[in-house]
Parts: structure tokens; C-alpha cells; sequence
């Protein structure tokens, strides 16, 4: 059998078409795949995004900025979080790590304040340990340290050298902020709350150092808040009055939890 050159072009033609036609083929079937799978997770992604929180913005020693892509977070950030129960709880499940510490917090100030936040710890199973000078305070003599909170070596008698927090409970804004710049120098990474007797002392008591101010005035106003709720929503319309995103309301502050 003869063949002629014209028959060996044909067969070489139909079998490069067949090939080139398998890529072809193969190649539709692969965008059509790509194509199904980014739809479908689109759909994921944007349905799983109505039940994500919000992060509406970030206290930084006081200092309040809305959160954006450039914003960074530091070991003294506090997230503040908007979301349902069921989402900041999510959070809190992949997020909220315990790092139990046995040192002893510090409390420096026996007085009312200083005795109720011992009393606070000792029903979480904090241990404690109160530094107080006066003897007309001193109850329990296993938490409490005798001496004068600004000498060095009380603070490392109260454990001070290894404790996850320290507590500032005294009533004398003055001394707070002294006490908190003290202790600031001498643990440049331990968790510092102070006592704020008047609000306009809160500024220089975060510029000292102080991770947290307990105000007086501040924590009296939340507590009006939560007693009222017809207050609490008119407070909250006049806040969404003034912010540009009226459904945006912040639901909950979400503290760095070291101690």
C-alpha cells in the first residue's frame, strides 16, 4: 500500500487537532472548577461575615483611635468589640488565653478600696498581698505587708519582683501617680490599675503608666447606665446621633486579661 504525501499531512493535521482540542477541553474544565470553587467560597466568606464582631477600635493607656488596617496592637492595647453575645464569646474562645500566675498581686493601700479588692481576688482565688502602714487597717497579717508602699524593700517583701498586676487603691490622687511611676520604673512590663479620685487626674495617671484608672466619676456614670435602661438608650441615640455610622455602637471593651 502506497501512500501519498498528501494523505501523511492530513494524518499529521487531524492529530495535532485532536491533541490541541484535548487541551482545550481540559483547560475549560479547569476554569469551570476554579470558577465554582471562588463562588462558593464568596458565599462562604460573606455569609460567615454577618456573624463576625467588629473591632470599632483600640484604648491605648487611655487614648481612644477608631481601628483600621494600619492600626497596631501592643502588649497594652484594649480591643473595644462590637458584636452579639454568641460572637464576642466565639472570640473569647480562640482568643482569651489564661495565663495563671502563682506571685500574689500587689495592693498597695489598705483602706476601703484595698480591702475590697483583696476581698474581690480572694473570692476568684487570687492570691494578694495588701501593703499598709496604718495599724488601725491591718487584719489579716498573712496578706497584709507593714510598711510604706513607696520603699523599695516593701515592694519586694509584697513580691512586687514577680507579680503579674499591681493594685493602687490609695485615696490621694498625687500619691497614685507617684506610686505608679514608681512602679512603672521598676517593672516596665507589670500590669499597673490605679485609683482616681478626680477625672481630671486620669490623663496624667495613664501618662505615668497606668494600663487602667478606676474613676470615681466614670464608674459611677456606667452604673446609673446599667440601673437605667430609658437612660442607657437615650445616652446610646445621642451617641449614634454624633457617629457617622449610626449602627455602629460598641457593645463591650475587651481588656487585656494578664493577671
Amino acid at each position: 500500500m502506497k501512500f501519498s504525501p498528501t494523505l501523511l499531512v492530513y494524518i499529521q493535521r487531524h492529530y495535532i487537532s485532536r491533541r490541541n482540542f484535548s487541551l482545550l477541553l481540559r483547560s475549560f474544565i479547569i476554569f469551570v472548577v476554579l470558577v465554582l470553587a471562588y463562588s462558593v467560597l464568596f458565599h462562604v466568606f460573606m455569609a460567615q461575615e454577618g456573624r463576625e464582631f467588629s473591632v470599632v477600635g483600640v484604648w491605648e493607656r487611655g487614648q481612644f483611635e477608631t481601628a483600621g488596617p494600619q492600626t497596631s496592637i501592643s502588649p497594652h492595647t484594649v480591643l473595644v468589640l462590637a458584636g452579639s453575645h454568641d460572637q464576642l464569646k466565639a472570640y473569647d474562645k480562640l482568643f482569651y488565653f489564661y495565663h495563671t500566675s502563682v506571685a500574689p498581686v500587689v495592693i498597695l493601700g489598705g483602706g476601703r478600696v484595698g480591702r475590697a479588692t483583696g476581698q474581690a481576688l480572694e473570692e476568684r482565688s487570687v492570691d494578694y498581698r495588701i501593703v499598709e502602714q496604718l495599724p488601725q487597717r491591718w487584719q489579716d497579717m498573712e496578706k497584709y505587708i507593714v510598711g510604706n508602699a513607696a520603699d523599695l524593700q516593701i515592694l519586694y517583701q509584697a513580691g512586687s519582683g514577680q507579680a503579674p498586676a499591681v493594685v493602687i487603691t490609695t485615696h490621694d490622687d498625687d500619691t497614685n501617680i507617684y506610686l505608679t511611676l514608681y512602679c512603672r520604673h521598676l517593672r516596665p512590663d507589670i500590669q499597673i490599675i490605679s485609683r482616681a479620685t478626680l477625672e481630671r487626674h486620669i490623663p496624667t495617671l495613664h501618662r505615668a503608666g497606668a494600663d487602667f484608672v478606676m474613676s470615681y466619676a466614670s464608674m459611677g456614670a456606667n452604673a446609673i447606665c446599667d440601673i437605667s435602661p430609658t437612660l442607657r438608650r437615650g445616652l446610646l441615640g445621642r451617641q449614634a446621633s454624633r457617629d457617622p455610622c449610626p449602627g455602629l455602637v460598641p457593645t463591650k471593651a475587651h481588656p487585656q486579661r494578664r493577671a
